[in-house]
Protein backbone atom coordinates (compact mmCIF):
# COMPACT_ATOMS: atom_id res chain seq x y z
CA UNK A 1 0.00 0.00 0.00
CA UNK A 2 2.62 2.36 0.65
CA UNK A 3 4.87 1.63 -1.69
CA UNK A 4 1.59 2.12 -4.20
CA UNK A 5 1.01 5.54 -2.73
CA UNK A 6 4.79 6.44 -3.61
CA UNK A 7 4.81 5.18 -7.25
CA UNK A 8 1.81 7.38 -7.88
CA UNK A 9 3.29 10.21 -6.33
CA UNK A 10 6.41 9.48 -8.42
CA UNK A 11 4.62 9.39 -11.61
CA UNK A 12 2.72 12.44 -10.85
CA UNK A 13 6.08 13.87 -10.01
CA UNK A 14 7.50 12.34 -13.30
CA UNK A 15 4.58 13.68 -15.28
CA UNK A 16 5.54 17.36 -14.27
CA UNK A 17 9.07 16.99 -15.14
CA UNK A 18 9.97 17.20 -11.84
CA UNK A 19 13.47 15.52 -11.33
CA UNK A 20 12.51 14.79 -7.97
CA UNK A 21 10.82 11.69 -9.36
CA UNK A 22 14.08 9.81 -9.44
CA UNK A 23 13.95 9.56 -5.65
CA UNK A 24 10.56 9.14 -5.50
CA UNK A 25 10.92 6.14 -7.59
CA UNK A 26 13.09 4.40 -4.97
CA UNK A 27 10.52 4.58 -2.26
CA UNK A 28 8.33 2.41 -5.03
CA UNK A 29 10.75 -0.23 -5.10
CA UNK A 30 9.91 -3.77 -3.53
CA UNK A 31 13.32 -5.44 -3.02
CA UNK A 32 12.26 -9.07 -3.84
CA UNK A 33 14.34 -12.09 -1.96
CA UNK A 34 16.00 -12.66 -5.56
CA UNK A 35 17.19 -9.49 -5.65
CA UNK A 36 18.21 -9.83 -2.36
CA UNK A 37 20.24 -13.24 -3.17
CA UNK A 38 21.81 -11.77 -6.37
CA UNK A 39 23.25 -8.67 -4.10
CA UNK A 40 24.26 -11.33 -1.67
CA UNK A 41 25.79 -13.42 -4.07
CA UNK A 42 27.58 -10.20 -5.45
CA UNK A 43 29.15 -9.69 -2.43
CA UNK A 44 30.25 -12.73 -1.71
CA UNK A 45 32.04 -12.92 -5.23
CA UNK A 46 33.66 -9.82 -4.74
CA UNK A 47 35.02 -10.62 -1.20
CA UNK A 48 34.77 -13.85 -0.42
CA UNK A 49 32.43 -16.40 1.46
CA UNK A 50 34.98 -16.03 4.54
CA UNK A 51 34.47 -12.34 4.59
CA UNK A 52 30.77 -12.46 3.82
CA UNK A 53 28.20 -14.85 5.89
CA UNK A 54 24.62 -14.03 4.69
CA UNK A 55 21.17 -15.49 6.39
CA UNK A 56 17.86 -15.28 4.52
CA UNK A 57 15.40 -14.83 7.15
CA UNK A 58 12.40 -17.15 6.23
CA UNK A 59 9.57 -14.26 7.54
CA UNK A 60 10.54 -11.14 8.67
CA UNK A 61 14.25 -10.63 10.59
CA UNK A 62 13.47 -8.64 13.66
CA UNK A 63 14.13 -11.61 16.04
CA UNK A 64 16.81 -13.43 14.02
CA UNK A 65 18.86 -9.64 13.61
CA UNK A 66 18.44 -9.01 16.86
CA UNK A 67 19.50 -12.55 18.30
CA UNK A 68 23.13 -12.64 15.50
CA UNK A 69 23.67 -9.22 17.36
CA UNK A 70 23.77 -9.87 20.92
CA UNK A 71 26.02 -12.98 20.51
CA UNK A 72 28.31 -11.06 18.18
CA UNK A 73 27.69 -12.82 15.32
CA UNK A 74 27.12 -9.33 13.74
CA UNK A 75 28.40 -6.32 14.64
CA UNK A 76 25.69 -4.04 13.99
CA UNK A 77 22.29 -3.78 12.46
CA UNK A 78 21.02 -1.72 9.61
CA UNK A 79 17.67 -0.53 9.29
CA UNK A 80 15.08 1.78 8.39
CA UNK A 81 13.74 2.75 11.92
CA UNK A 82 14.31 1.90 14.87
CA UNK A 83 11.96 -0.79 15.69
CA UNK A 84 14.82 -3.19 16.70
CA UNK A 85 15.66 -1.58 20.08
CA UNK A 86 12.88 -3.41 22.16
CA UNK A 87 14.81 -6.58 20.89
CA UNK A 88 17.95 -5.46 22.50
CA UNK A 89 20.16 -4.75 19.45
CA UNK A 90 23.28 -3.44 20.68
CA UNK A 91 24.19 -1.45 18.00
CA UNK A 92 21.57 -0.02 15.23
CA UNK A 93 22.56 1.91 11.88
CA UNK A 94 19.68 3.73 11.04
CA UNK A 95 17.99 6.55 8.72
CA UNK A 96 20.71 6.01 5.77
CA UNK A 97 20.54 8.16 3.06
CA UNK A 98 21.70 7.62 -0.36
CA UNK A 99 25.29 8.55 0.32
CA UNK A 100 25.25 5.56 2.76
CA UNK A 101 25.06 8.06 6.07
CA UNK A 102 23.35 7.25 8.89
CA UNK A 103 22.43 7.33 12.62
CA UNK A 104 24.31 5.31 14.43
CA UNK A 105 22.33 3.93 17.70
CA UNK A 106 24.26 2.05 20.37
CA UNK A 107 22.06 1.28 23.15
CA UNK A 108 24.17 1.30 25.85
CA UNK A 109 25.01 4.53 25.44
CA UNK A 110 21.32 5.46 24.57
CA UNK A 111 20.41 4.98 28.62
CA UNK A 112 23.73 6.28 29.83
CA UNK A 113 23.34 10.10 29.30
CA UNK A 114 20.28 12.78 28.15
CA UNK A 115 20.55 13.56 24.30
CA UNK A 116 22.46 16.41 23.00
CA UNK A 117 19.70 17.31 20.35
CA UNK A 118 16.84 18.67 21.31
CA UNK A 119 13.94 17.36 20.86
CA UNK A 120 14.99 13.63 21.62
CA UNK A 121 14.12 11.83 24.56
CA UNK A 122 15.68 11.62 27.48
CA UNK A 123 16.02 7.85 28.30
CA UNK A 124 19.25 8.65 30.69
CA UNK A 125 18.91 5.27 33.35
CA UNK A 126 16.28 3.72 31.68
CA UNK A 127 16.87 -0.30 31.52
CA UNK A 128 15.95 -2.33 28.19
CA UNK A 129 12.76 -3.52 30.17
CA UNK A 130 11.66 0.06 30.38
CA UNK A 131 12.53 0.77 26.62
CA UNK A 132 10.13 -2.22 25.65
CA UNK A 133 7.11 -1.17 28.15
CA UNK A 134 7.82 2.39 26.15
CA UNK A 135 7.57 1.13 23.19
CA UNK A 136 4.29 -1.52 23.52
CA UNK A 137 2.50 1.84 25.03
CA UNK A 138 2.99 3.47 21.90
CA UNK A 139 1.84 0.45 19.82
CA UNK A 140 3.79 -2.85 18.26
CA UNK A 141 2.92 -5.66 16.23
CA UNK A 142 1.91 -7.22 19.34
CA UNK A 143 -0.80 -4.25 21.11
CA UNK A 144 -2.21 -1.43 19.85
CA UNK A 145 -1.83 1.88 21.60
CA UNK A 146 -4.04 3.90 23.50
CA UNK A 147 -5.88 6.47 21.71
CA UNK A 148 -5.47 10.45 22.31
CA UNK A 149 -2.36 9.39 24.51
CA UNK A 150 0.94 11.54 24.06
CA UNK A 151 3.82 10.23 23.72
CA UNK A 152 5.91 12.52 26.02
CA UNK A 153 3.18 11.64 28.90
CA UNK A 154 3.89 7.81 28.33
CA UNK A 155 7.69 8.13 28.75
CA UNK A 156 7.37 10.44 31.95
CA UNK A 157 5.07 7.53 32.67
CA UNK A 158 7.20 4.87 32.59
CA UNK A 159 9.65 7.47 33.76
CA UNK A 160 8.04 8.11 37.14
CA UNK A 161 7.29 4.10 37.82
CA UNK A 162 10.95 3.06 36.54
CA UNK A 163 8.98 0.65 34.24
CA UNK A 164 6.76 -0.94 37.00
CA UNK A 165 3.77 -2.36 34.78
CA UNK A 166 1.34 -2.47 37.24
CA UNK A 167 1.62 0.87 38.31
CA UNK A 168 2.14 2.13 34.93
CA UNK A 169 -1.44 0.96 33.80
CA UNK A 170 -3.41 1.72 37.07
CA UNK A 171 -2.39 5.81 35.84
CA UNK A 172 -3.20 5.27 32.11
CA UNK A 173 -7.05 6.38 32.70
CA UNK A 174 -6.21 9.63 34.33
CA UNK A 175 -3.60 10.67 31.41
CA UNK A 176 -4.77 13.72 29.76
CA UNK A 177 -6.46 13.24 25.99
CA UNK A 178 -6.60 9.68 26.24
CA UNK A 179 -9.51 8.71 23.72
CA UNK A 180 -12.07 5.83 24.63
CA UNK A 181 -11.80 3.17 27.56
CA UNK A 182 -8.76 0.66 28.48
CA UNK A 183 -9.29 -2.61 27.25
CA UNK A 184 -10.09 -4.26 30.72
CA UNK A 185 -7.18 -7.09 29.88
CA UNK A 186 -4.47 -3.84 28.71
CA UNK A 187 -2.32 -5.10 31.05
CA UNK A 188 -2.19 -8.41 30.44
CA UNK A 189 -1.78 -7.41 26.54
CA UNK A 190 1.50 -5.01 27.53
CA UNK A 191 2.67 -8.40 29.69
CA UNK A 192 2.33 -10.89 26.70
CA UNK A 193 3.68 -7.90 24.12
CA UNK A 194 6.89 -7.45 26.11
CA UNK A 195 6.98 -11.00 27.28
CA UNK A 196 7.51 -11.58 22.77
CA UNK A 197 10.16 -9.03 23.07
CA UNK A 198 12.06 -10.67 25.66
CA UNK A 199 11.88 -14.02 24.63
CA UNK A 200 12.22 -13.68 20.69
Amino acid sequence: ERRAAAKEHADMLHDAGNVAAAAAYKAAVEVTQAMARRCADACVARWGDDVIHVVFAPFEADAQLAELSRSGEIVAVIAEDADLLPYGVPQLLTKMNGNGHGKLIVLAQFFAAAPQDPGHFDLEGWTQDMLVLFCCLLGCDYVDKIKGVRVNDLRDLVDRHRGDLDAVVAELPSLPYRQGDIPADYRDQLHRAMTTFRCQ
